[in-house]
Protein backbone atom coordinates (compact mmCIF):
# COMPACT_ATOMS: atom_id res chain seq x y z
CA UNK A 1 0.00 0.00 0.00
CA UNK A 2 1.07 3.54 -0.93
CA UNK A 3 1.00 6.67 -1.91
CA UNK A 4 2.46 8.37 -5.08
CA UNK A 5 2.84 11.90 -6.47
CA UNK A 6 3.79 13.68 -9.55
CA UNK A 7 4.48 17.29 -9.69
CA UNK A 8 5.96 19.98 -11.89
CA UNK A 9 8.24 22.40 -9.70
CA UNK A 10 8.99 25.14 -13.04
CA UNK A 11 8.44 24.13 -16.87
CA UNK A 12 11.79 21.82 -16.70
CA UNK A 13 11.23 20.61 -13.47
CA UNK A 14 9.49 17.69 -11.82
CA UNK A 15 9.06 15.92 -8.85
CA UNK A 16 7.99 12.44 -8.16
CA UNK A 17 8.23 11.59 -4.17
CA UNK A 18 6.39 8.12 -2.95
CA UNK A 19 5.76 6.30 0.06
CA UNK A 20 4.88 2.59 1.13
CA UNK A 21 4.09 -0.07 3.41
CA UNK A 22 3.37 -3.40 3.82
CA UNK A 23 2.31 -5.03 6.88
CA UNK A 24 2.51 -8.89 4.72
CA UNK A 25 6.47 -8.74 4.44
CA UNK A 26 7.75 -12.72 4.45
CA UNK A 27 11.61 -13.98 4.59
CA UNK A 28 13.05 -17.11 4.74
CA UNK A 29 16.04 -18.58 5.52
CA UNK A 30 18.57 -21.86 4.79
CA UNK A 31 21.57 -22.60 6.32
CA UNK A 32 23.65 -25.76 5.85
CA UNK A 33 26.99 -25.70 8.24
CA UNK A 34 28.45 -28.18 6.28
CA UNK A 35 31.33 -29.03 8.79
CA UNK A 36 29.20 -29.38 11.79
CA UNK A 37 26.19 -31.22 9.66
CA UNK A 38 23.69 -28.70 11.16
CA UNK A 39 20.41 -27.05 8.94
CA UNK A 40 18.92 -24.14 9.98
CA UNK A 41 15.83 -23.30 8.45
CA UNK A 42 13.47 -20.24 9.06
CA UNK A 43 10.16 -18.41 8.03
CA UNK A 44 9.64 -14.90 9.29
CA UNK A 45 6.87 -12.65 9.06
CA UNK A 46 6.54 -8.79 9.76
CA UNK A 47 6.29 -5.61 7.95
CA UNK A 48 8.58 -3.10 5.35
CA UNK A 49 8.77 0.61 4.75
CA UNK A 50 9.55 1.96 1.52
CA UNK A 51 10.30 5.58 0.70
CA UNK A 52 11.34 7.50 -3.02
CA UNK A 53 12.77 10.83 -4.50
CA UNK A 54 13.07 11.32 -8.25
CA UNK A 55 13.68 14.63 -10.08
CA UNK A 56 13.62 15.33 -13.66
CA UNK A 57 15.07 18.29 -15.31
CA UNK A 58 13.73 18.65 -19.07
CA UNK A 59 17.51 20.67 -20.63
CA UNK A 60 17.32 20.62 -23.76
CA UNK A 61 13.67 19.63 -26.27
CA UNK A 62 13.47 16.08 -26.30
CA UNK A 63 15.98 15.46 -23.62
CA UNK A 64 15.49 14.62 -20.06
CA UNK A 65 18.20 14.17 -16.97
CA UNK A 66 16.66 12.37 -14.54
CA UNK A 67 17.65 11.25 -10.94
CA UNK A 68 15.77 8.90 -8.02
CA UNK A 69 17.24 7.30 -4.42
CA UNK A 70 15.30 4.52 -2.95
CA UNK A 71 14.97 3.53 0.93
CA UNK A 72 13.65 -0.05 1.16
CA UNK A 73 13.41 -1.55 5.36
CA UNK A 74 12.39 -5.14 6.17
CA UNK A 75 11.75 -6.52 9.32
CA UNK A 76 10.54 -9.42 10.27
CA UNK A 77 10.60 -12.38 12.74
CA UNK A 78 9.61 -15.83 13.18
CA UNK A 79 11.13 -19.23 14.47
CA UNK A 80 14.05 -21.04 13.20
CA UNK A 81 14.42 -24.69 12.94
CA UNK A 82 17.67 -26.33 13.39
CA UNK A 83 18.82 -29.81 13.10
CA UNK A 84 21.69 -31.95 13.19
CA UNK A 85 21.45 -34.76 10.24
CA UNK A 86 25.12 -36.31 11.11
CA UNK A 87 28.02 -36.04 13.42
CA UNK A 88 27.77 -36.70 17.41
CA UNK A 89 24.99 -34.44 17.95
CA UNK A 90 22.96 -36.07 14.74
CA UNK A 91 19.48 -36.34 15.45
CA UNK A 92 19.77 -33.23 17.84
CA UNK A 93 16.71 -30.70 17.32
CA UNK A 94 16.34 -27.07 18.51
CA UNK A 95 13.83 -23.92 17.65
CA UNK A 96 14.65 -20.92 18.30
CA UNK A 97 13.53 -17.57 17.53
CA UNK A 98 14.34 -15.63 14.75
CA UNK A 99 15.05 -12.18 13.48
CA UNK A 100 15.35 -11.50 9.70
CA UNK A 101 15.97 -7.93 8.58
CA UNK A 102 17.27 -6.22 5.23
CA UNK A 103 17.38 -2.15 4.26
CA UNK A 104 18.60 -1.23 0.97
CA UNK A 105 19.55 2.55 -0.06
CA UNK A 106 19.48 2.51 -3.95
CA UNK A 107 20.14 5.81 -6.37
CA UNK A 108 19.79 6.12 -9.97
CA UNK A 109 20.99 8.57 -12.72
CA UNK A 110 19.36 8.79 -16.42
CA UNK A 111 19.65 10.26 -19.27
CA UNK A 112 16.53 10.20 -21.55
CA UNK A 113 16.01 10.96 -25.37
CA UNK A 114 12.02 11.23 -26.15
CA UNK A 115 11.17 10.99 -29.73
Amino acid sequence: MGIASEGRLSAKHQLRPALGYSKWARASDRDDHILRYKLSEAVCRGEAHLASVGLDWVFLPQRILGGSFEYVDIDTTGRQYQGFYGGPSAGNTYVVDDRITSFVWAGVVRVTYEF
